[in-house]
C-alpha cells in the first residue's frame, strides 16, 4: 500500500487535534456551567450558614477555576496550534 500522502495525513492529524481540542473545550466548559449550577442550587436550598457560605464559596471558586482552564484550552490551540476556530 505505501505511505499516506502528506496533504492527506495532515488534513487527518488536523481533525484529530481540532476533536481533541473541542472535547477538551467541552468538559471543561460543562465543568464549570455544573459547578455553578451547583453553587446556585445550594444558594436556595440552603439556610443561611457559615456552611452554605463555604460551599457555595468553594463551587464558585470551582466554576472560575475551569472556565479559566476552557480559555487555556483555546489560547493553547491557538498558540500552538493555529487553528482558525479557536477564536471561541
Amino acid at each position: 500500500m505505501g505511505t499516506l500522502p502528506t496533504r492527506w495525513a495532515a488534513r487527518m492529524a488536523n481533525a484529530a487535534l481540532t476533536a481533541q481540542v473541542q472535547f477538551d473545550y467541552a468538559v471543561a466548559t460543562a465543568a464549570s456551567e455544573s459547578a455553578a449550577h451547583a453553587a446556585d442550587w445550594i444558594e436556595r436550598a440552603w439556610p443561611q450558614s457559615p456552611l452554605r457560605a463555604m460551599a457555595v464559596s468553594v463551587f464558585r471558586s470551582q466554576a472560575r477555576e475551569r472556565a479559566q482552564a476552557a480559555r487555556n484550552v483555546l489560547a493553547r490551540a491557538r498558540r500552538q496550534c493555529g487553528l482558525a476556530y479557536a477564536a471561541m
